[in-house]
C-alpha cells in the first residue's frame, strides 16, 4: 500500500486514520456485520448480503418475483409471537470455530475510495518517479495527460486545498467545496449542450453533432504522474507519434533539470505532521495503539481521536480544464471565483490557434505588438483593468476576463516553457 519511502509516522497516523473514518462511514453496524460473517458457505453468504441490500433499497430495482418480499411487511405467522432469541441462531457456539470458517467475502476488505485517493496523494508526495510505471492504468492516465498538453486542454488550471487528516470533514468523508464546483461544473455543461442543440434546431441541422463538455473539473490522485508528464513534454515539441516506444524507452535521470511547472506544483503539495511539540515517534506509536483500541467502544467513533495530540497536514491537487474555447467563459470566472479551492497555477496551450490568437491580441491590445514575448505577457497577466473584459466578437475578451480573475488570485509570473507550445501562470510568492 505504501511506499517504502514513507516514513512511519506517517504511516501510523493513516492507519488510525483508516479504523476511525471506516467505523464512522460504514453502512452497517458491526452485530450486522459479525452476523453475516456466521455462515460458513460463501453462497449463503452472499445471499444475506444480497437481501439486506435490497431491503436498504425499500423495493426500487428488485426483480418483481422478489418484489413482494421487499413492498410489505413479511408474515411470520406463528414465529410472531416468538421472543427474539428464538429466531436467531446462538451465536456463543460458533465463538471458537475462527479456525474452522472461512474468511469474509473480500467485499469486506475493500477500502474506501477516500482513504485509497489519500493514501496516493501521500505515496506522491514522498517519490519523484524518474520513469513511467508498468501499469495499463498509469500509463493511460500519463496519456490522458500528455494529449491534453499538446491540445485536448486549451487551458488548465490547478487548484490546491489543504487538508487536516483528523478534521470532522476528512473522517466523514465529505467534502463540500469539491461537492459545489462539480455541480457548478456540470452546470455549465449542461447550459452549453443546451445552447448546442437550440443553434442546431436553429439552423436545421438533422444530423447529430458531438460536443465534448467544455469545462472538466478532476482530481489528481497522482499529482506524481502529472509532474512525469510534465517532464515528458519538455522533451517532445510535438506529442510523441509512438506511445509503445515513449513507454519503454522515456527515463529521467536523477539530476535533469525539471520542467517549471512540475517544480513548482511538486512544491506546494507537502505532507507534514503537525504537533505541539516536537514529533517522537515511540510517544505516537504508544498513542495510536491506545486509539485503535478505542475505536469502535464509543458510540462516536471519532471520539476515540477528539483529543490526538498529533495530526496530518496535506495537500489535495484538481484540475480544472476549458476543453472548448466556444464556452461561457464569463460562467466559468463566476465558477471559480465561488469555489472555495485555492487556485495555484495556469496553463495555457500555446498550439491551441484559439488561444495563442487571443493571447497575441490581447497583448497588442496592451501596449505590445502582438508577440508573445516575456515583457508583454507579464505586463498582460498583471493587467486587472476593465479594458480586458471588452472583447472584439470572437471571445478575446473573455480570455481576457479569465486572466484578470488568475491576476486578481496572484497568478502574476508568466513563464514559456522551453518547447514553446505552453504558457505557464504561477504566483511569483512561491516560487
Amino acid at each position: 500500500m505504501f511506499r517504502q519511502n514513507v516514513p512511519r509516522p506517517v504511516r501510523r497516523l493513516v492507519e488510525l486514520y483508516r479504523a476511525v473514518s471506516e467505523e464512522q462511514n460504514t453502512l452497517y453496524p458491526k452485530a450486522v456485520k459479525d452476523y453475516f460473517g456466521d455462515a460458513a458457505m460463501l453462497r449463503q453468504r452472499d445471499d444475506r448480503w444480497d437481501i439486506l441490500c435490497k431491503n436498504m433499497m425499500r423495493g426500487r430495482n428488485v426483480p418483481r418475483h422478489e418484489y413482494d418480499l421487499f413492498c410489505e411487511p413479511i408474515d411470520f405467522g406463528p414465529n410472531e409471537l416468538l421472543a427474539t432469541k428464538h429466531l436467531f441462531i446462538d451465536r456463543k457456539g460458533l465463538s471458537n470455530m475462527n479456525d474452522v470458517l472461512p474468511q469474509l467475502p473480500g467485499r469486506e476488505q475493500v477500502e474506501s475510495i477516500y482513504v485509497r485517493d489519500l493514501v496516493s496523494t501521500i505515496n506522491s508526495s514522498f517519490k519523484k518517479l524518474l520513469m513511467l510505471p508498468a501499469g495499463k492504468k498509469e500509463q493511460n492516465t500519463v496519456k490522458t495527460y500528455i494529449n491534453m498538453f499538446y491540445g485536448t486542454a486549451p487551458v488548465m488550471i490547478f487548484l490546491r486545498q489543504r487538508n487536516l487528516l483528523f478534521s470532522r470533514q476528512s473522517i466523514d468523508h465529505w467534502n463540500q467545496p469539491v461537492f459545489d464546483i462539480q455541480r457548478r461544473v456540470g452546470e455549465i455543461n449542461q447550459a452549453f449542450t443546451k445552447k448546442q442543440k437550440q443553434q442546431q434546431r436553429e439552423q436545421g441541422e438533422c444530423k447529430k453533432v458531438v460536443q465534448y463538455k467544455p469545462v472538466g473539473f478532476s482530481k489528481i490522485t497522482r499529482p506524481d504522474l502529472l509532474v512525469l508528464s510534465l517532464a515528458i513534454q519538455r522533451y517532445y515539441k510535438y506529442k510523441p507519434r509512438s506511445w509503445a516506444q515513449l513507454f519503454n524507452d522515456f527515463k529521467l535521470a536523477a539530476d535533469d533539470q525539471e520542467d517549471e511547472l512540475a517544480a513548482y506544483l511538486r512544491n506546494l503539495l507537502p505532507v507534514r505532521i503537525s504537533s505541539s511539540g516536537e514529533c517522537n515517534e515511540d510517544e505516537l506509536d504508544s498513542l495510536v495503539e491506545e486509539a485503535l483500541d478505542e475505536v469502535g467502544m464509543t458510540a462516536d467513533p471519532y471520539d476515540a481521536i477528539a483529543d490526538f495530540p498529533y495530526n496530518l497536514e496535506y495537500c489535495n491537487l484538481y484540475m480544472f480544464n476549458i476543453t472548448n474555447m466556444d464556452a461561457d467563459l464569463d460562467t466559468v470566472v463566476k465558477c471559480l471565483q465561488k469555489s472555495k479551492l485555492e487556485i495555484i497555477g495556469a496553463r495555457f496551450c500555446l498550439s491551441n490557434p484559439q488561444v495563442r490568437s487571443s493571447l497575441s491580441k490581447l497583448a497588442q491590445h496592451h501596449g505590445g505588438h502582438g508577440e508573445l514575448t516575456y515583457e508583454n505577457i507579464l505586463q498582460l497577466a498583471k493587467s486587472r483593468s476593465q479594458e480586458g473584459d471588452e472583447g472584439d466578437g470572437d471571445g478575446n475578451g473573455k480570455l481576457g476576463l479569465l486572466l484578470k480573475h488568475l491576476a486578481s488570485a496572484n497568478m502574476t509570473f508568466p513563464l514559456v516553457n522551453e518547447q514553446g507550445n505552453g504558457l505557464y501562470l504561477m504566483d511569483p510568492s512561491n516560487l
